[in-house]
């Protein structure tokens, strides 16, 4: 069968690898990405957070997927917080285009604890470049009008919970598709779920224990994850994603409005029969917002 169906086979078969034509795309620095799949996220920082991230899977496998995300959002204390994510990803001769816009509101219930509650709304469009398929034999063939270019509406919804140190997420993609229900065109309801501890271990080192977890009709997923960082200037954590892979992320603040962060991945399930390892790159950038300073270093 044609090399575009070969991967899309792994990709359901691996459960937990990137992405197939029904299921969300993934990100090893997750923690960095958060407003892929949490609206809410846009509430939670006055500073303009700028990220852009690009991953290649599969290295090594040719049509493998390789995906790109570009995320923007601030929250402004009177009016709520707004977001934009566009992503980007080609899988064989599979083009996948997304954009959403965020809104979301900040409730503060004491110093140090607030509660955000996000929305999303936007595109997703899926093309085939069904002139490049081949079969092997006709039985196969699929015809032209069941791969035609469609774009659908795309809408989600999330929060998040913040109180000394400790972080709650919860949000559901795609919410308009019912969970067990998809063609190659609808991609099923998702559902993220993630928890993390910020702890001060002193001398200007902190320590983030966290659990990440994704659901839907195709898959469930677990990442186990903890970072280090240092005087906010370096940070180096590993990340076990279970019965898919290990992965090792490592960033640098190289000016303090900009970071570059790096994840590496190495198979461990199915899908290492074809690749060993993944890579992704990541720049991220804060801007402080009207009301900062501008004499202290930014917090990545």
């Amino acid at each position: 069968m044609k090399k575009f169906y070969i991967i899309l086979l792994i990709s359901v078969s691996a459960v937990s690898t990137q992405v197939s034509a029904q299921n969300d795309f993934q990100f090893s620095q997750f923690m960095f990405n958060e407003l892929c799949y949490n609206p809410a996220v846009a509430a939670t920082s006055s500073d303009i957070n700028l990220s852009l991230l690009g991953r290649q899977q599969w290295i090594g496998f040719g049509g493998a997927p390789s995906t790109q995300s570009f995320n923007a959002f601030c929250n402004f204390d009177k009016i709520g917080g707004f977001g934009l994510n566009v992503l980007n990803d080609q899988l064989g001769y599979e083009h996948n285009l997304n954009a959403r816009f965020s809104y979301a509101r900040n409730f503060k219930l004491g110093d140090t604890t607030s509660f955000c509650l996000g929305i999303s709304g936007g595109i997703a469009s899926r093309s085939v470049e069904a002139d490049e398929l081949t079969f092997e034999n006709s039985a196969e063939v699929i015809a032209p009008e069941d791969l035609e270019n469609k774009t659908k509406g795309d809408f989600g919804v999330g929060l998040v919970f913040r109180t000394h140190g400790f972080t709650l997420q919860a949000s559901s993609t795609h919410i308009t598709q019912s969970l067990n229900k998809s063609d190659f065109y609808k991609v099923p309801r998702h559902y993220y779920l993630s928890m993390s501890y910020r702890f001060d271990l002193g001398n200007d080192w902190t320590l983030t224990p966290a659990v990440f977890a994704r659901s839907s009709e195709f898959i469930t997923q677990y990442d186990l994850h903890v970072r280090a960082s240092y005087d906010n200037k370096f940070w180096f954590g590993v990340t076990y994603r279970w019965d898919e892979s290990a992965i090792l992320i490592a960033g640098v603040r190289i000016t303090d409005y900009l970071g570059i962060g790096y994840a590496g991945d190495w198979i461990t399930g199915p899908a290492a029969a074809y690749s060993q390892t993944s890579h992704e790159l990541m720049l991220i950038s804060k801007i402080r917002g009207p009301k900062k300073k501008t004499s202290s270093p930014m917090m990545f």
